[in-house]
């Protein structure tokens, strides 16, 4: 047995969030397999330890092409998105990936300078497999968070690569979540460092609208995966109200009060 991609498992117990399993990708009989096993460690591990085993199908698999979408040519000036070796376990996957795509197809047609540039997807055998955005320099957290220290860590520190240019142009950020929410009437539910990138000028744009969702829609029954420390598990409806008290928290986190908002 190989062992392809490896990583912790968390969820939470006794109300408390807490390391459950080890989560992978496996190669068994050339065949691959999602797995997970208890032992907290990354080798070693005989097939026997193996549960939650699920062998992953990966060709012929996303949405049929829509004639609406924007279909790309493979470039490699474009960032590329495509599912991760485990998201072929899911039934959803093409579910997932057409939503998505719908979502970036919704956003073009009413842009803004502050929402990244979607091209459009990759095809093979009248499928989409991947989604083709303009490549950015790098995300907020990269940026102003190069140790990648935690939450706390990082609100206890001395935040010496947060700039006043950084702070000031979270306005354009707040501006381009009213024009998803007043004018599409949509939220994007997973506002955080991760989503937020720099252009080559320093602008900054939101990416990762897989959350994105309609107003008052279900973030459950959705699938919508959001980022853990970066929204409240106990709202389970997207809302404009998600994404503004996100972004405040985010000011908190570069700044260290809301009082520095400079918009």
């Amino acid at each position: 047995m190989e062992v392809i991609q490896c990583h912790e498992g968390f969820k939470v117990i006794d109300g408390k969030f807490s390391y459950h399993c080890m989560k992978a990708i496996v190669r068994m009989n050339n065949e691959l397999y999602l797995a997970s096993w208890k032992p907290r460690r990354h080798d070693g591990i005989d097939p026997s330890e193996l549960f939650d085993v699920h062998m992953l199908q990966t060709s012929n698999r996303g949405p049929e092409l829509q004639q609406s979408w924007r279909v790309v040519e493979p470039d490699p000036d474009h960032h590329v998105k495509k599912p991760k070796l485990s998201d072929y376990a899911s039934n959803e996957l093409e579910v997932q990936m057409q939503r998505e795509i719908e979502t970036w197809e919704m956003l073009q047609d009413h842009p803004h300078p502050n929402i990244a540039l979607y091209y459009g997807c990759y095809k093979k055998n009248a499928r989409a497999t991947a989604l083709a955005f303009k490549k950015y320099k790098a995300t907020l957290s990269e940026t102003v968070n190069p140790q990648g220290l935690n939450k706390h860590q990082f609100m206890t520190s001395g935040r010496a690569l947060v700039s006043k240019e950084i702070l000031v142009q979270l306005g354009a950020i707040r501006e381009a979540l009213d024009h998803l929410h007043h004018s599409l009437n949509h939220a994007h539910n997973d506002i955080n460092p991760s989503n937020i990138m720099l252009d080559q000028d320093g602008m900054l744009v939101i990416i990762d609208f897989g959350s994105c969702r309609a107003v008052g829609e279900s973030l459950q029954v959705t699938g919508t995966a959001r980022t853990h420390g970066w929204h409240n598990p106990q709202v389970d409806q997207s809302s404009a109200e998600n994404d503004i008290q996100a972004l405040e928290e985010l000011i908190v986190w570069l700044s260290g009060s809301v009082d520095q908002l400079h918009w």
